[in-house]
């Protein structure tokens, strides 16, 4: 979903990179009404409306439309894409830089549905573009990309059978600070973090925090310890050289 033209004031245009979305302004833009309703879940003046409430408290709500997006597939082709258009933000939501939000699971209504290939890979770096002058990461959507990797790619079973990616996991492993971006060749630097039971947690690329099992915790207390001089959950005030040097 991204912020629309009409939204009222709590929708924080004055901190988002771009504009307000405007259906108005585009020749191809579609709103759905109640007999067609495939991202959203209730129907109010005959449109697919939909509000979503996030733990952390932020949320938004909105009306369901579709529209053409230029050069959203892997090979810069454009697409059908079915979203909502937000007319309502609170939280974290009004002050990002992102407008809106993009959901990449599994299910109808999610982007990675909607493409020819149920593919994508996201990258997470801190690639500067000096044209924009704004740290971004990289997304393909519909297929893989792999100009970017630095290793080769490592692959998990996913095991979820509902709309998240699940996986197994058995051991997790904590990097010494100051230890660089990779850790294929500084296998030296990392500490293990075995499992009592393996656990099966799902990955969403858009929680904003890691939850683990309790599986995971006296493990996991010990090697943060070791690894920090700190118990885990101690409240530290550090320099920026300091946070750098991590």
């Amino acid at each position: 979903g991204f912020p629309c033209t009409g939204c009222n004031v709590s929708c924080g245009q004055d901190y988002h990179l771009n504009e307000p979305y405007n259906e108005l302004d585009s020749a191809c833009s579609t709103s759905i009404d109640c007999t067609d309703c495939k991202t959203a879940l209730t129907c109010s003046n005959n449109r697919c409306e939909m509000s979503v409430q996030y733990v952390e408290g932020s949320s938004w709500s909105g009306y369901e439309v579709e529209d053409y997006i230029a050069g959203l597939r892997y090979d810069g082709e454009g697409m059908l894409l079915r979203f909502i258009c937000q007319t309502s933000l609170t939280g974290l939501f009004q002050t990002q830089l992102e407008d809106g939000i993009m959901g990449l699971g599994k299910g109808r209504s999610s982007i990675v549905s909607q493409a020819e290939h149920k593919q994508f890979s996201i990258c997470l770096t801190l690639a500067f573009e000096a044209s924009t002058e704004v740290t971004r990461g990289f997304l393909i959507l519909g297929s893989v990309n792999s100009t970017h990797h630095k290793t080769p790619v490592v692959y998990a079973r996913d095991i979820g059978t509902s709309s998240f990616y699940q996986v197994r996991i058995n051991k997790i492993f904590l990097q010494a600070p100051g230890s660089g971006m990779s850790v294929v060749s500084q296998t030296d630097l990392l500490h293990p973090v075995e499992a009592a039971i393996a656990s099966t947690p799902i990955l969403d690329s858009g929680t904003t925090c890691t939850y683990l099992n309790l599986g995971f915790r006296q493990a996991f207390l010990e090697a943060w310890e070791q690894l920090t001089d700190h118990p885990f959950g101690s409240i530290l005030r550090i320099s920026e050289e300091q946070l750098s040097e991590l």
